[in-house]
């Protein structure tokens, strides 16, 4: 994403910038570090804010948060994500008519920032935008684009890396009954306008 030193994780070959791991880092660890994704709910916490900070009451729980991280960040590590990294330009021709809702990695990673104002407060609120940010791409993309084809392979990852993460947990919105007929809707669906330009548009 930027440039700059890179931090290398002490269980994988990974390597990052602070501020393209998720949390993002303020400084580099002292001794062993080790990456969202490696990372076990009994490691301890990186320094991902400035003291005097103040953390947002009624957040997610600690093990949410991680793990919430970690769907993320194995996101944004795809090597089909990079569409899905930032807000869709404005000159995407009705995007901002058409997508009543617009939301990308970035603005899912801010929310998962536990001193912003808009944090999460539940997981399922996660799952939903991340749900979300797929039914955009669908809505607005041709059906065999290569965007919209990202977007599924995108989905089809994330819903089977959220039953690994969350083993023990249900999430409605990600229910296979539902996803399967957002697929097929998805299939079937006609580009609803005309545009010119890049393709890389969610």
């Amino acid at each position: 994403m930027n440039g700059g030193e890179l931090l290398c994780c002490d269980r994988c070959p990974k390597v990052y910038h602070l501020d393209c791991h998720v949390p993002s880092l303020i400084s580099f660890p002292v001794g062993d570090w080790v990456c969202t994704l490696c990372r076990t709910d009994k490691d301890p916490v990186e320094n991902t804010h400035p003291c005097g900070a103040v953390r947002v009451p009624y957040t997610l729980s600690d093990q949410d948060q991680r793990r919430c991280e970690k769907l993320s960040l194995m996101l944004y590590c795809h090597p089909l994500s990079v569409p899905f990294h930032d807000p869709v330009s404005p000159l995407a021709r009705n995007y901002y008519q058409i997508i009543k809702r617009p939301i990308d990695l970035s603005v899912i990673r801010r929310k998962l920032d536990k001193f912003n104002t808009l944090h999460y407060f539940t997981a399922e609120q996660f799952v939903d935008d991340i749900l979300l940010m797929f039914k955009n791409c669908a809505t607005f993309n041709y059906p065999d684009s290569e965007v919209a084809q990202a977007g599924r392979t995108l989905e089809v990852f994330f819903l089977s890396s959220l039953k690994e993460v969350f083993p023990e947990r249900t999430f409605p919105s990600a229910s296979q009954d539902r996803m399967n007929k957002a697929r097929n809707r998805w299939l079937s669906r006609k580009r609803r306008h005309v545009f010119s330009g890049r393709k890389f548009y969610l």
